[in-house]
């Protein structure tokens, strides 16, 4: 399956994270899973990449780690008792504990159902997307990965239903979404620079907590609202445009004015000229890289007569994409400059100040 194929992650759980808590500290290691039922003899299983695909066995029971594909198969497996998980048809799913007490599922493509009644407290389950991280505190939520329906590659949405959720993606994490509360994600990350589009919506009443990049502080949110945000981890520089004005700051002042990029330089939002060029070039250097990864998966499986034109415009499109992660970068950099300026001239003006007498 094509990882930019449309995938959904259905979550139906009283204890779900990257970290999940529940009553039993005494629980042993969770270390793999028996499985319970399987629908249709077309699911398969490996231990590993260079293992052959083989009959997923009713009964057996399997050690992490395994990739499993359903085609039209359901697969329910049980990590242990009160603790399933149903992998359903068209899904493929990469199952791991590389720590202790820490299982991790990989969604590549298809839909997974998981039902923990009673994860070990001393445990930690980690959940990932191909760009992101959901986690919550609470129960029922759905996350959807991949190519939406409205084919946007790189789109992904996050809805709780239950509790509390937290959506960790490149340049921002978000906290305290409650019940009925959506995230939906456009993100593209490049060779250097990332990009993410957001939009957060909220049920009347609710409110939640967001991250930005290097923000020295949280912003807060009680209505919808959305932003794009673009970083380059390297020099450590971050750019946001707010779509509106409904996020607050930590003294209860909405943020800068919408529909203008800002740097993000600690716990202040400054204008400067190489913002929103910024943005834009981030942008384009990620949907480029988002093209390039697509073409290489055609790469792979194209019969060879028509691998050198598949190969042709590799060549074209990895030209493309470093031209413009090399004018994305040069603005990041031109930007930290400004920034590290700051600072040597907030320092100067601390060393300058004249002395206060002290009191006696």
């Amino acid at each position: 399956m094509n990882r930019r194929e449309a995938a959904k992650l259905l979550i139906l759980l009283p204890a779900f994270a990257p970290l999940i808590r529940a009553a039993d500290a005494a629980a042993p290691d969770i270390t793999g899973f028996k499985v319970l039922d399987v629908s249709d003899p077309s699911a398969s299983i490996r231990s590993d990449e260079k293992s052959p695909y083989g009959k997923v066995e009713i009964g057996k029971t399997y050690t992490f780690p395994v990739d499993i594909k359903t085609v039209r198969a359901q697969v329910t497996i049980e990590f242990s008792a009160g603790n399933k998980a149903r992998i359903l048809p068209q899904t493929v799913v990469n199952l791991a504990s590389e720590k202790v007490k820490h299982p991790r599922i990989k969604l590549v493509g298809g839909s997974v159902a998981l039902e923990l009644d009673a994860f070990p407290k001393d445990h930690s389950l980690e959940v990932a997307t191909p760009t992101a991280v959901c986690g919550h505190v609470g129960t029922n939520f759905e996350v959807s990965v991949g190519e939406t329906a409205a084919k946007i590659e790189g789109a992904q949405a996050f809805k709780c239903s239950k509790g509390e959720i937290y959506v960790n993606a490149s340049g921002f994490k978000i906290n305290k979404l409650g019940v009925g509360s959506e995230v939906a994600t456009t993100e593209h990350k490049g060779k250097e620079n990332s990009y993410c589009d957001a939009r957060i919506n909220i049920p009347k009443g609710s409110a939640f907590k967001i991250k930005m990049a290097d923000a020295a502080k949280d912003f807060t949110g009680a209505a919808a609202s959305g932003f794009k945000i673009a970083r380059n981890a390297k020099e450590n520089v971050s750019v946001v445009n707010f779509a509106d004005q409904n996020l607050k700051t930590d003294k209860d002042q909405p943020v800068a004015e919408a529909g203008k990029a800002f740097l993000i330089d600690g716990d202040e939002l400054k204008n400067h000229d190489d913002a929103q060029p910024y943005l834009d070039a981030a942008q384009k250097e990620g949907q480029l890289d988002t093209q390039l990864i697509a073409l290489e998966e055609k790469l792979l499986a194209a019969a060879p007569a028509d691998q050198a034109v598949f190969q042709a415009q590799k060549v074209a499109l990895v030209k493309e994409r470093d031209e413009a992660e090399a004018a994305a970068t040069l603005l990041a950099k031109k930007m930290k400059e400004a920034i590290i300026k700051n600072v040597n001239k907030a320092i100067q003006g601390v060393r300058g100040a004249p002395n206060r007498p002290r009191g006696r």
